[in-house]
Parts: structure tokens; C-alpha cells; sequence
């Protein structure tokens, strides 16, 4: 779905700005900026302008419209590098822009749709491909005893839980098992430690051409057996990759 938009938050007083993307404004962009907010103990230079200047101050504007994900994000991280916006004399982007967001099969508690500064990344990225460090292969996450199953799997906690088990020694024995990253139209990231994995919880067959595309997942509902709506429903404009 082509409904994201590229726009520009631009500070009247001393002519800084901020890009960003959204496929909803209203919610991006309501209660005087309070979606800009970061969690407790985090900074963010565009909310402390918001605090400092008031929302009222900046000028608010959508530069492109009609965008799907993956368009929007290489258009926020060419307008940011153009722009310079991550000098902070010049703007108050903090990061490159593109989803540069953390990846969890749960985000943890205020980390939804959070953006990490480059060195985060770099640094969670080392954890996640070190099968001692990384939670998914290190035995510390085990669906449905140490953590709730993904959304529509409850009621195949047995049979889920020793495919689950399997994926994960085959991913540690095997130096070519890619990790599958899940895109989803709203920014938000699920991650699985294999393909095969996710495809043995959901079913979803479609995952193998998808990666190979790189194009979002779109079907008309109608011609989809009732059976597998709901899933179907559920990953609708997701953009699937390797990691």
C-alpha cells in the first residue's frame, strides 16, 4: 500500500528541521507533538526543540506523498544526508533515517517504533549474529515457556515449541542460516531466526518469493481461504528480507 509520506518539520525561529515518514500524520503529528517523545533516560533533539520552541513554532509540511515503505525510507535517508539534518546546527535528525529501528521478536517495554543511534545498531546487530550472545540461539528464549508465542499461535504450543527447538540448532550449527527480518508497513520490525522456522508456525509459503522480490506482500482477501486470513491479514504490506 502506496499511503506513506515523506515531510518536513521546519523551526521558524531559528530555520532548523526535522524529516521524517508516516503513512498516518494525525497520529504522527497530534497533541502538539507528543508522539516525538522518547522513552525515559533517551534524548532526542526534536522533542527538546518541540519543549523549548513550542509546537506551534515549526512549520509542518508533506514534501512527498503516495509512497510505499521501502520508497519512503530511501527518500527520508537521501533528504536527511541532502539536507545535512543530522548536523545539529543545521537539523534535529539524530539518525540516517531508512528504519534504521532496533529488531526484537517482542520489543521491549517503550521501544516500539523507538529509532537507536548508528553505534546501537552496530552494536545489537554484533549480539544478534553471536550465537552466544544472541537470545534466539542461546536457549533464553523458548516460545511459549520463557516467552508468549507470536500472534496466532497460541493453541500449537507442543508441536511449535520442538520445531522451534530445531530451528534454533540448526541455526547455530549452520553458518549460512539467514536471519528473516519482517518489515511492516507501520515501521515496527519482527524478526525469526530462519525462514524455515517462520514458515512452520504460519504456514505462510509465500515468504520464499517475497524475499527473493523484495516486494511488499499484497492479495486480494477474497481469494484466500477463510482459514488463512487472519495471517494473510496480518502480514499485508510487509516487506520480507534476510538479515
Amino acid at each position: 500500500m502506496k499511503d506513506y509520506k515523506l515531510y518536513k518539520h521546519t523551526n521558524k525561529i531559528n530555520g532548523k528541521i526535522y524529516i521524517g515518514i508516516t503513512n498516518d500524520t494525525n497520529r504522527r503529528w497530534r497533541n502538539s507533538g507528543i508522539e516525538y517523545k522518547p522513552e525515559s533516560g533517551r534524548k532526542s533533539r526534536f522533542w527538546n526543540a518541540i519543549q523549548k520552541y513550542s509546537w506551534e513554532s515549526f512549520k509542518h509540511e508533506i514534501l512527498i506523498s503516495g509512497l510505499s515503505f521501502s520508497e519512503a525510507c530511501k527518500l527520508e535517508q537521501k533528504y536527511i544526508a541532502e539536507l545535512n539534518c543530522t548536523d545539529d546546527s543545521v537539523g534535529y535528525n539524530i539518525a540516517k533515517g531508512g528504519n534504521g529501528g532496533r529488531v526484537y521478536v517482542h520489543h521491549p517495554r517503550g521501544m516500539l517504533g523507538k529509532p537507536q543511534t548508528a553505534y546501537e545498531i552496530v552494536v545489537h546487530r554484533k549480539l544478534l549474529l553471536n550465537p552466544k550472545s544472541n537470545p534466539m540461539k542461546n536457549g533464553k528464549v523458548i516460545w511459549g515457556v520463557t516467552h508468549e508465542h507470536p500472534r496466532g499461535m497460541q493453541g500449537h504450543h507442543q508441536s511449535f515449541y520442538h520445531r522451534q527447538v530445531m530451528a534454533q540448532q540448526t541455526g547455530t550449527k549452520n553458518p549460512n542460516a539467514k536471519i528473516l527480518n519482517i518489515t511492516f508497513p507501520n515501521g515496527n520490525v519482527e524478526f525469526w531466526p530462519t525462514m524455515k522456522s517462520f514458515v512452520e508456525a504460519n504456514g505462510f509459503y509465500k515468504v520464499y518469493e517475497l524475499v527473493k522480490s523484495g516486494n511488499p506482500y499484497t492479495v486480494n482477501l477474497s481469494n484466500v481461504k477463510r482459514t488463512n486470513r487472519k495471517v494473510c491479514k496480518h502480514y499485508m504490506g510487509c516487506v520480507f528480507s534476510h538479515r
